[in-house]
């Protein structure tokens, strides 16, 4: 038996040789079997398949993960809305583009001295409440079309980890960059582990994860709706922009990016 174990990245295609009726079939598997007795007959031939990556915010899900993440929080009385007041000011400035990645970096201090536990409770119980009926319609159909084909997808955002891996548990992606809280003793510190996957910061993580992988920035179609985003939408091999802000639209136009609408939600 020829044994071929590759990365999901890859389909293989065995193709008989000229002088055998030049068949050709290929598989999109990770393990793949050719009988002893025809392998003098094949050819194996390697071919990338594209990875897809994709923010949530706004391109996946209307709205924010982390607002579903805060309304529960508030519900289960864990946050006062005096401690939140400062979330809609930041939340404007981001759409807008007056935020940085130093700031957001200090807009988490209300989170601290939660547990995992109750992080992981407010995250799923949020998504559950508020979130799932949010994800839009055209995305859920593009996502299910991809995983039929064994196409490789990462989600990659500037939101944190907690209030986003619900919804890579709704889709059943286990590849995802995300901002990280900082714990110590398992209670979180109120503060960022490193740096916050925004603007650079998350250019800068999604190619660390791809040179880990052994994946090339330039086999993969990235799909967000921020500007801050611009730094990953120009390294990658085609950018695709959903519900953009002004800025990018802009962007996208001038670029000749793909635009495309989500409205319709699971609701």
């Amino acid at each position: 038996m020829i044994k071929s174990a590759l990365a999901k990245q890859y389909c293989v295609s065995f193709e008989k040789n000229p002088s055998n009726n030049n068949f050709t079939k290929t598989f999109d598997t990770d393990i793949l079997f050719l009988p002893d007795e025809n392998r003098h007959d094949y050819r194996i031939k390697v071919y990338l398949v594209e990875t897809y990556i994709f923010d949530i915010d706004h391109t996946l899900i209307k709205g924010a993960t982390g607002i579903y993440f805060v309304r529960e929080g508030l519900k289960r009385n864990f946050f006062s809305l005096f401690q939140l007041i400062k979330i809609p000011i930041v939340l404007f400035k981001y759409r807008l583009g007056f935020l940085k990645g130093s700031i957001v970096e200090k807009e988490v201090t209300f989170m601290k001295g939660l547990t995992k536990e109750v992080l992981e409770e407010l995250g799923n119980q949020g998504f559950k409440n508020y979130g799932m009926t949010s994800i839009f319609r055209d995305a859920e159909i593009l996502i299910r079309d991809l995983q039929k084909n064994n196409k490789n997808i990462i989600l990659a955002t500037s939101s944190f980890d907690y209030s986003v891996k619900p919804v890579a548990d709704f889709f059943g992606i286990d590849d995802v960059i995300a901002s990280a809280f900082e714990f110590s003793d398992g209670i979180c510190t109120g503060y960022i582990e490193g740096r916050a996957a925004f603007g650079d910061s998350k250019k800068e993580k999604v190619l660390k994860y791809l040179r880990e992988n052994s994946l090339d920035i330039k086999d993969c179609i990235f799909y967000s709706d921020s500007h801050h985003d611009i730094p990953l939408l120009e390294s990658v091999g085609k950018a695709i922009v959903v519900n953009p802000d002004i800025k990018l639209r802009m962007r996208a136009r001038k670029e000749n990016w793909e635009i495309l609408r989500y409205r319709k939600t699971l609701s």
